[in-house]
């Protein structure tokens, strides 16, 4: 299995007569050591063009059995998410890859609007902000394509734990995932066989200090609530930090009040917390002299 490189026609020093000119690149896979892997299916050919946007890098084509791709950081990851071999000769490939080009290719700080405390962006780690990632690196969160690109692209992953780890109770949300067994060292096996995968087949690197076991009976958070068997609680990191906007919210801006209570009504409806609600929302806070909540004190109206 191969690729041909360059498949347009070009004038010959004949009569201008139009040839075809191709360049095979054999699928010669890649070493892990001294194991020979994906040979026939995959293969990985570096240039001499170094990337323009980051000097630390070249372009190099990456490409297996059922597509191929220019690899250059934001926009690879997405080519890699779409198999060209899924659109055939309909056209629609052109189509996705000027997509791609127009929506990864904007850089998010570029003309950006910083609101709050500009303090507050120091303490944030250099690895959560776009302002210190390199270029063509990082999706904004918030936007559409952060969504899709990385659950499509999670799916190797997604792939690789249930059919080559076997892993039974295996669940993902975006990037965060879990693994469920009453076996503890099995739990830790997994370590190095996910961080392998992640580095080598997806250019990703594991989070260390997010990576736990815990005892599912004791309680275990996950996307900003701790779960346990029969009960599910706001953390207490959520809850200071939805109680810190609620108190702060500005009562002369209503629409802005009502989509910001309701919004984090949403986060509540999600756990068991009717009391945490009503104690937030009714006593510690001056929001029912703008407004009424309903019963299950879940949804806010202004007066």
């Amino acid at each position: 299995m191969g690729i041909s490189g360059n498949q347009s026609p070009r004038p010959s020093s004949k009569g201008g007569r139009q040839v075809r000119t191709d360049i095979f690149l054999p699928a010669a896979g890649n070493r892990n050591g001294t194991s020979l892997n994906n040979a026939g299916s995959n293969g990985n050919y570096w240039s001499s063009s170094p990337n323009p946007n980051n000097s630390d890098n070249a372009y190099n084509l990456n490409f297996n059995s059922g597509n191929y791709d220019w690899n250059n950081n934001n926009l690879a990851m997405c080519r890699r998410t779409l198999s060209r071999a899924e659109w055939g000769d309909s056209g629609k490939a052109e189509f996705v890859d000027y997509l791609l080009e127009t929506i990864v290719r904007v850089d998010p700080t570029d003309g950006c609007v910083m609101r709050g405390d500009a303090a507050e962006w120091g303490r944030l780690a250099p690895e959560k902000s776009l302002f210190h990632s390199p270029a063509d690196c990082g999706l904004p969160i918030g936007n559409l394509s952060s969504q899709l690109f990385s659950n499509v692209y999670l799916n190797a992953f997604d792939q690789f734990c249930k059919r080559s780890l076997g892993v039974r109770h295996y669940g993902r949300y975006v990037d965060d995932a879990y693994f469920v067994s009453s076996d503890r060292e099995s739990l830790k096996a997994l370590r190095p066989e996910v961080r392998r995968f992640l580095r080598e087949e997806l250019g990703l690197e594991m989070s260390e200090y997010k990576l736990q076991i815990y005892d599912a009976y004791k309680g275990v958070p996950f996307l900003g609530a701790y779960l346990k068997p029969y009960r599910t609680y706001v953390s207490n990191g959520t809850l200071r930090r939805i109680r810190r906007k609620v108190l702060s919210l500005p009562a002369d801006d209503t629409v802005r009040l009502r989509s910001s209570v309701n919004s984090f009504l949403g986060v509540f409806g999600h756990c068991d917390t009717f009391l945490q609600r009503r104690a937030l929302f009714l006593h510690q806070s001056s929001l029912p002299a703008y407004g009424r909540f309903s019963a299950d004190c879940l949804r806010f109206t202004l007066f």
